[in-house]
């Protein structure tokens, strides 16, 4: 879907997927348009809705900084918890305030961004993963797709 922001509402113009290359255009013309002053990146999604489409309800606002920074579809995940990839290797999943962090052993930790509630992709390696069985909030494995692979990784803590 793509939404347009006319007059201060943001209006649904169905049928258009945004792809990743897209939303680097999304930010420039967000940023245009707060520079100018036509919204400031601090309102609420909903403000600019209207009363036709309804946010789903979450624990806060969401506002559009959240939309471009990909931290509103973040899921609520307490702490660190560690995924079994094979052998001994355990890839270790943590949140650091709204952002979404993946390590293996030796490297550095990756950010990911919301693509849904349960998937996420790499900006800097072509990857992705996403959680299943999280009914209840209680994640079963994370899933790691790469290559055109999928990698299962149960939960271990």
């Amino acid at each position: 879907m793509l939404f347009v922001i006319e007059r201060g509402q943001l209006e649904n113009r169905a049928g258009v997927h945004l792809l990743r290359r897209r939303r680097i255009i999304f930010g420039l013309l967000l940023a245009q348009m707060a520079e100018e002053h036509e919204v400031a990146l601090t309102d609420p999604v909903q403000k600019l809705l209207g009363d036709s489409i309804m946010m789903p309800k979450s624990e806060r606002e969401i506002t559009l900084v959240d939309l471009a920074t990909h931290t509103s579809g973040l899921p609520r995940m307490p702490g660190n918890f560690n995924y079994k990839l094979g052998g001994s290797v355990t890839a270790t999943v943590s949140r650091e305030g709204d952002q979404l962090l993946v390590q293996l052993p030796g490297r550095p930790k990756i950010r990911f961004y919301p693509e849904s509630k349960v998937r996420f992709f790499c900006r800097k390696v072509e990857a992705a993963v996403s959680f299943e069985g999280h009914e209840e909030g209680r994640i079963k494995q994370l899933v790691i797709h790469q290559n055109g692979k999928d990698l299962p990784a149960p939960k271990t803590k």
